[in-house]
């Protein structure tokens, strides 16, 4: 052990401070609107009408998360802090892949530098504690091109390696559509590098996934029917502009002006070197990524926006991985100072400068239940009306229960909320002092203020 720790001393480091930040809200994290969305979809008495009414007529995702978070929610129950739990552990697992990945196919630092990045940057501490198929993502895909890579250049043909190439494969597929259109483009390049001493093996594997994928079929297809979450198709996403992928990298890296570090860290690196060529790796992770965002660019702007940085995530990875790659240094000195730096940087812009732990941990929908019961308790029940602009009965129902309490509230899927008149009304001729108001309009808020003048708190959180 006390050899390991040695070896690896800067990712032991990386990880423990990683875990550390990331378990220290474990307790206060909250459900956001997609994760509520999931959640309400458990209810189903049977795995038919799961499939039927939970995932393919009423999400336009796979399966793979929804039966997940069905299978915790029916064994332990809607506590945040349980069904967070394992996708923050796979967003653990994702480091230690993309650490030994790195180690085996590049460098240490390599291996240190991606660990920093996905240990610290902000989108992915971001995500890490979301139980949707986000991080999930991240983790199968930084695991399935470790054993693509076993394969092809590292030249191990052992069976584990294809059947757990084939296995993250298929759960990639399972995954999210745009994380199995990552897998489908990193098994269909094999055919480039395959020759005789893979080939049966190989074809076999592929052959596997497609079989075990095709009982989802009916669903995907359907999906796809659905439409889009465009603005033509009624939705809200706009299409990607031009330098999308410039800003995809910069979140990616840390959001803001991060990006300037790594490029004066990678234009050090290539002049104290004097590595100007990309060795066949580097040009395989940076290919992959980039036949996925043109895909999904030229889908988005073309046939329907499909287009977010959280879908980016899976090809992401291998971005991620290409870019450390170009940050290596001889002097182990400048490395030093290199990973102090990065981390540093991260941290702070992550957990500090975006304030994590308050503004990103706390979601409305489940912060207007908190301080609703908090200034009911401190100025008496009848004393406090809600309206609540962004819930549904199911936030009612797993938040009563939480907060072992109920009251009574005005919530968006009551249709005569949507009213002015209604609102108007139910506002005069309330008979208490004091009034919540969650996710209102500025329009709202300024008629409170005419008839409930004192402010006494006013709180952003995400959502």
């Amino acid at each position: 052990m006390s050899k390991f720790l040695k070896t690896h001393t800067w990712f032991f480091v990386v990880f423990v401070v990683c875990a550390v930040l990331r378990f220290i809200p474990l307790f206060q994290y909250q459900f956001t609107l997609d994760e509520l969305s999931g959640l309400s979809r458990t209810t189903f008495d049977s795995f038919s009408e799961l499939i039927e009414k939970g995932v393919k007529t009423t999400d336009t995702h796979p399966a793979l998360i929804q039966l997940f978070i069905y299978g915790m929610a029916k064994l332990f129950g809607y506590a945040n802090w349980v069904i967070k739990l394992p996708f923050l552990l796979m967003s653990l697992g994702a480091i230690v892949y993309a650490y030994v990945f790195s180690l085996r196919n590049f460098s240490k630092q390599t291996g240190v530098v991606a660990s920093v990045i996905f240990s610290f940057s902000f989108i992915f501490v971001f995500y890490a504690p979301i139980a949707r198929m986000y991080v999930c993502g991240v983790f199968l895909s930084i695991a399935l091109l470790f054993y693509f890579f076993e394969i092809f250049f590292k030249k191990d043909n052992r069976l584990k390696n294809y059947l757990l190439l084939g296995l993250f494969a298929l759960l990639c597929a399972l995954n999210q559509h745009l994380n199995c259109l990552f897998a489908f483009t990193v098994c269909a390049s094999g055919l480039v590098f395959i020759d005789k001493s893979n080939f049966k093996k190989y074809m076999i594997t592929c052959i596997c996934i497609v079989l075990c994928y095709l009982p989802h079929l009916p669903v995907t297809l359907y999906q796809f029917n659905i439409g889009g979450i465009g603005f033509d198709q009624d939705g809200w996403l706009p299409p990607p502009t031009s330098s999308a992928i410039f800003d995809l990298t910069k979140v990616f890296l840390g959001t803001g002006k991060t990006f300037v570090v790594f490029l004066m860290l990678i234009v050090l690196a290539i002049v104290l070197n004097r590595t100007y060529l990309l060795n066949k790796m580097q040009l395989y992770l940076f290919l992959i990524f980039l036949i996925n965002y043109l895909v999904i660019y030229f889908y988005s702007v073309y046939r329907a926006p499909v287009f977010q940085y959280s879908v980016m995530l899976f090809s992401g990875v291998a971005l991620v991985v290409g870019i450390a790659s170009l940050i290596n240094f001889k002097n182990s000195v400048v490395f030093n100072v290199t990973v102090f730096l990065l981390s540093g940087v991260l941290i702070y812009k992550s957990y500090f400068k975006k304030d994590f732990f308050h503004e990103s941990v706390k979601t409305v929908f489940e912060y207007q239940f908190e301080r609703t019961f908090y200034y009911k308790n401190l100025y008496g029940n009848k004393n406090v009306y809600p309206f609540f602009f962004d819930a549904d009965q199911f936030m009612k129902t797993i938040y009563f229960q939480k907060y072992k309490s109920s009251f009574d509230c005005s919530i968006s899927s009551d249709a005569e909320i949507k009213t002015d008149a209604f609102f108007s009304k139910k506002l005069l001729n309330l008979q208490g002092d004091y009034v919540v108001m969650a996710s209102s309009s500025p329009a709202q808020q300024a008629f409170v203020k005419e008839h409930f003048p004192f402010l006494i708190e006013n709180t952003q959180s995400q959502g």
